[in-house]
């Protein structure tokens, strides 16, 4: 939490929770999203809690937010971002 406040964590429009996703979100659909993941993410499902892995590494593991939704069993997508690195 400390490292999202540096980055002006506070401003953005998300809910933070202090416990687990997979309790504070309880029976509900949730979709992991990862750079890592094979699909693209398509349209919302406004029933589904979208859950943002990795927003402040500077140096991301490859696979670890994968593998993290993986042993919880949810569902991952990744943004549809064009990299542009050139």
């Amino acid at each position: 939490q400390e490292a999202l406040e540096k980055i002006g964590g506070k401003a953005w429009m998300v809910h933070r929770h202090a416990e687990p996703i997979e309790r504070a979100f309880e029976g509900q659909r949730l979709v992991y999203l990862t750079p890592d993941a094979e699909e693209e993410l398509g349209a919302l499902d406004k029933g589904s809690v979208y859950v943002v892995g990795g927003i402040v590494d500077r140096t991301p593991a490859k696979g670890l937010s994968v593998r993290r939704a993986a042993g919880l069993k949810i569902e991952t997508r990744r943004l549809p971002v064009t990299d542009r690195k050139s």
